[in-house]
């Protein structure tokens, strides 16, 4: 993966909102798994998806002029909860509140993404290719949970993503291929 920081400010086609969405739902999906004691191969992904997030997001705010001393009691916060979620330490109708959260957080994250590129109607930068292994991943992950652990709320959280990633990949590719032909 390349990651070029030349043009953080550049935020077209870029919804920050959904970005830090799509952050929390992949800590809650990490933290429900794991604390159902579900097969490692359910959710070995987020392992890398969280710390990764956590790094992006760090870096867009230290080149915003954000990112402060501030941010690490939050921070410190956060890993606790997840902790507590992880490990639980919390009632299991925190858990179950948590993971119920995560198909309408899902939805919005993808809707502000579908919503930022209509009205901008410029794929910009954004990648077909990213947007269709994505597609491709919550279609696995959706298989994988059928297979493996039978869970209805993270299937309906994977399936809405799966139908909503396919909607992001075609207008990315529509856009794209608009541009081509008008260059």
């Amino acid at each position: 993966m390349r990651w070029t920081l030349t043009c953080i400010t550049d935020f077209i086609n870029i919804c920050w909102t959904s970005a830090g969405l799509v952050y929390l739902t992949y800590t809650i999906l990490l933290t429900y798994q794991c604390a159902k004691s579900y097969p490692l191969s359910t959710y070995l992904e987020y392992c890398f998806l969280v710390p990764q997030d956590v790094i992006l997001l760090a870096l867009v705010l230290h080149f915003m002029g954000r990112l402060s001393v501030g941010a690490l009691p939050v921070f410190g916060i956060y890993l606790f909860v997840c902790y507590a979620l992880a490990f639980r330490l919390v009632p299991d109708a925190v858990l179950t509140t948590c993971i119920s959260l995560v198909t309408p957080i899902s939805m919005s994250s993808k809707l502000l993404q579908i919503a930022t590129l209509l009205r901008s109607k410029d794929a910009g930068t954004l990648s077909a290719t990213t947007w269709g292994l994505a597609t491709y991943s919550t279609l696995a992950r959706s298989i994988t949970t059928v297979v493996q652990t039978g869970d209805m709320a993270v299937l309906t959280t994977f399936s809405i993503s799966f139908v909503l990633n396919s909607v992001m990949t075609t207008l990315v590719v529509f856009y794209q291929s608009r541009k081509t032909k008008g260059d």
